[in-house]
C-alpha cells in the first residue's frame, strides 16, 4: 500500500528520459526500417506510457475486484473493523461505514475509467494516424505539435488513474483489509495504535495521488503554453523576411535619394529591433510568459516529491508524521508548499490568460480554438477545487460524513467526472485536415540530435 504512485512516478521519469534519446531523426529512420515495424511502434514513447497506465489500470481492478468478492460487492455486515478506543473515540462505526450513494459510486468508478480509457486511446490514436504530408517515412513518430496535444489529452486519464487508487485504498481502509493485512501480533499488542497507523497511512497516499494529479496537470498546461508559444513563433518566422525585405528596399531607396545627413535615412540606420525581432521582441516575450508555467510546474514537482518521499518512509514502517511519528517537524512543510503551489497556480494561469488575449489574433488562426483548449486543461483542476471545498463545507454541516467518507466521496465523483473532461477534450483538441497541426512542416520538426522544447 502506498507504493503504486511510486513505482508509476519512477515509470514516468523513465519514459521521459526515452522520449529524450529517442527525439532524433536518425534514430526514428533506424526504427522505421521495414524490418523493424513490430520494435517502432513499442519503443515509443507514448506506447510506453499507455503500458504502465494499462498495467497500473489492470492492478487496480485485479485488486478491486478481490476486495469485492471478498466483502460481497461491499456489503456491510462482511467487514472486518477493528473494536478498539481509536472508534470509540472518533464516534463509533458510522465514520466508517459506506453510505448507499458513495456504495454506488465506488462500484462504477472502474467502469469510468474503462470508458476514460478508451476514448483517450481513439484520441491519441487520430493524432498518431493523422495525414501530415511530411516525414512520411516516420510516420509512427507524432509530430511536435502532435506530441504536445496528446500530453495533454491524457490528463482525464491521470486524473481518473491516481482517483481510483484512493478510492481502492480508502475502501481497502473502511472494509478492514488493510488492518486485517497487519501480523495478528501487532493487531493484539496495541490495536487502537496500529488503527492510527492505518489512518495516517491512507490519508498520505490520498494527498499523495491527489498532488501527482495536479503535477501532471502542471505539465498539461506547461504544454498547452507551449503550443500557443510554437504558434506565434511561426507568424513571427513568416513575417521576418517581408519586415526585412521591406526595410532593406526603403534604405536602398533612401541611399539613391536622400544625402547623408538626411533625418530619415538616420532612423532607418539606427533601426535594430525591426531587424530581428524574432530575438529581440519574442524571444523576451516567451521568457517572461514562461515563467509563471515553469514555477508552476516545479513548485508542484517538488512538493509530489516530498508527499511521495513521506509516504514511501511510511510504507517502509518508518512513520514521520501523526501522533506517534518519530519527526514530526518533516511533516511541517506542508502547509507552506500548498500556499507556494497556490501561487504559482495562479501565476501560470494569469501569464497563460494575458498571452493569449493580447495574441488572439494569432492564436485563433487555423482552427486552433485557444479558449477551448484552454477550458479543457483548466476545468479539471477548477472543478477539482470548487469540489473539494463544497464537500468539507457540506459534509460536515449537513450530512455529518468523517474525513475517510469525505475523501471516499472526492475521489469517486474525480472518477466520474474524467469521463466527460475526456469527451470535451476530445472536442477541443482532436485534429482536423489542414489544421494548425501542419504548421509543423515549417518549423523544425524531429531536428537532427536536437530537441524541439527549445522552440
Amino acid at each position: 500500500m502506498g507504493l503504486s504512485p511510486v513505482l508509476v512516478v519512477a515509470a514516468y521519469v523513465g519514459i521521459l528520459y526515452l522520449r529524450r534519446r529517442l527525439h532524433d531523426r536518425r534514430v526514428q529512420a533506424w526504427l522505421h526500417k521495414k524490418r523493424r515495424f513490430p520494435l517502432v511502434v513499442v519503443a515509443q514513447p507514448y506506447t510506453c506510457l499507455m503500458a504502465v497506465f494499462m498495467i497500473f489500470y489492470t492492478y487496480l481492478v485485479v485488486s478491486f475486484s478481490i476486495l469485492l468478492s471478498r466483502y460481497q460487492w461491499l456489503d456491510p455486515e462482511t467487514f472486518t473493523l477493528p473494536n478498539c478506543t481509536t472508534l470509540a473515540n472518533s464516534g463509533g462505526w458510522s465514520d466508517y461505514t459506506i453510505p448507499g450513494p458513495l456504495r454506488f459510486m465506488s462500484l462504477i468508478s472502474p467502469w469510468c475509467i474503462f470508458v476514460t480509457w478508451i476514448v483517450t486511446l481513439m484520441h491519441w490514436w487520430q493524432h498518431l494516424r493523422s495525414p501530415r504530408c511530411f516525414d512520411e517515412e516516420i510516420s509512427w513518430y507524432p509530430s511536435y505539435s502532435h506530441d504536445l496535444a496528446m500530453q495533454v489529452v491524457a490528463l482525464p486519464l491521470v486524473y481518473g488513474i491516481f482517483s481510483l487508487d484512493s478510492v481502492l485504498e480508502i475502501l481497502r481502509l473502511l472494509t478492514g483489509e488493510s488492518y486485517m493485512a497487519i501480523s495478528e501480533r501487532r493487531r493484539v499488542a496495541d490495536p487502537g495504535r496500529e488503527w492510527d497507523r492505518i489512518l495516517l497511512r491512507v490519508d498520505q497516499t490520498y494527498d499523495t495521488n491527489t498532488e501527482l494529479a495536479d503535477l501532471y496537470e502542471a505539465w498539461a498546461l506547461r504544454c498547452f503554453g507551449m503550443l500557443c508559444f510554437l504558434l506565434v513563433s511561426r507568424q513571427v518566422k513568416r513575417e521576418v523576411p517581408t519586415i526585412k525585405y521591406i526595410i532593406s528596399t526603403i534604405k536602398d531607396h533612401l541611399r539613391s535619394v536622400a544625402t547623408e545627413g538626411d533625418g530619415d535615412r538616420g532612423i532607418l540606420e539606427d533601426i535594430k529591433i525591426l531587424n530581428d525581432p524574432g530575438k529581440l521582441l519574442f524571444q523576451p516575450l516567451q521568457q517572461t510568459s514562461r515563467i509563471g508555467v515553469v514555477i508552476f510546474v516545479w513548485t508542484y514537482a517538488l512538493k509530489s516529491a516530498y508527499l511521495l518521499g513521506l509516504s514511501f518512509l511510511a510504507h517502509m514502517d518508518l512513520q514521520l508524521c501523526g501522533e506517534n511519528g518519530k519527526f514530526k517537524p518533516a511533516c511541517s512543510l506542508t502547509p507552506y508548499l500548498d500556499g507556494a503551489c497556490f501561487l504559482a497556480s495562479t501565476l501560470a494561469i494569469y501569464n497563460i490568460v494575458v498571452f493569449e488575449h493580447n495574441l488572439s489574433d494569432i492564436l485563433n488562426k487555423g482552427n486552433f480554438r485557444p479558449f477551448a483548449k484552454f477550458l479543457g486543461v483548466k476545468l479539471m483542476v477548477s472543478i477539482v477545487f470548487m469540489q473539494s471545498f463544497a464537500l468539507n463545507v457540506l459534509a460536515k454541516f449537513l450530512w455529518d460524513l468523517s474525513k475517510e467518507q469525505i475523501n471516499l466521496c472526492y475521489s469517486c465523483l474525480v472518477c466520474c467526472e474524467v469521463v466527460p473532461l475526456s469527451l470535451l477534450l476530445y472536442y477541443a483538441w482532436r485534429p482536423c485536415p489542414d489544421d494548425w497541426h501542419t504548421g509543423d512542416f515549417y518549423g523544425r520538426v524531429l531536428p537532427q540530435g536536437e530537441n524541439d522544447a527549445a522552440i
